[in-house]
């Protein structure tokens, strides 16, 4: 991850970047969402996120998940 922020795409909305910070032990398979909150909320209702970040000598990467029907 060489980058601070993310892309997500929830379900069919707009693509928004979300600032991140890595973790304080210096572990580079961590990010940590800075608005946790409105990530959350928008999370909770999405049935499809995607998430788009750039990987040290990987360039950007995307995952994708299924969230519809996960209990919170």
């Amino acid at each position: 991850y060489s980058d601070d922020t993310v892309a997500v795409k929830f379900d069919d909305g707009p693509i928004t970047n979300y600032r991140c910070t890595t973790a304080s032990d210096g572990s580079a398979n961590t990010l940590f969402i800075q608005d946790e909150k409105g990530f959350l909320a928008k999370l909770q209702r999405a049935k499809t996120v995607i998430i788009e970040a750039e990987f040290f000598m990987q360039g950007n990467q995307q995952m994708t998940f299924s969230t519809g029907g996960l209990n919170w």
